[in-house]
């Protein structure tokens, strides 16, 4: 059986890391995606808030019942992340410089969208 505590710790730990980078270092990131315009930067801090109020809201929740009919709005919306964020990932060409940390994140993002996927499908109980 999967500990949801654990597993929403970690989600959001991940999350906020990502969350961080994006919202106070967008020039980077913009940089290695291979460049780009002030409204690429934009872009990336508001997907960075929006990853923080998710991350927030993993990590207020991680105590709570998830599985089943408990918390499915929750589950649903770190699923839809999780798996979209990992198959984007896989999609993308990375830069030559930064495949070994690039395929490092999509296997993480991977694993946290299987657990999640596990985590669908099993009663909590």
């Amino acid at each position: 059986m999967m500990n949801t505590k654990i597993l929403l710790t970690i989600a959001a730990l991940v999350q906020f890391v990502f969350a961080l980078v994006g919202t106070f270092m967008p020039d980077e990131v913009v940089g290695y995606l291979g460049g780009g315009s002030g409204s690429a930067m934009l872009f990336v801090q508001l997907l960075g808030a929006a990853t923080l109020g998710l991350a927030m809201m993993n990590y207020m929740s991680r105590g709570s019942r998830i599985g089943g009919i408990y918390n499915k709005p929750l589950l649903i919306g770190n699923l839809a992340f999780w798996v979209s964020s990992a198959a984007a990932l896989w999609r993308f060409e990375p830069v030559p410089d930064m495949q070994m940390l690039h395929y490092a994140i999509a296997g993480v993002f991977t694993v946290l969208a299987l657990c999640f996927l596990i985590v669908f499908f099993r009663s909590p109980v």
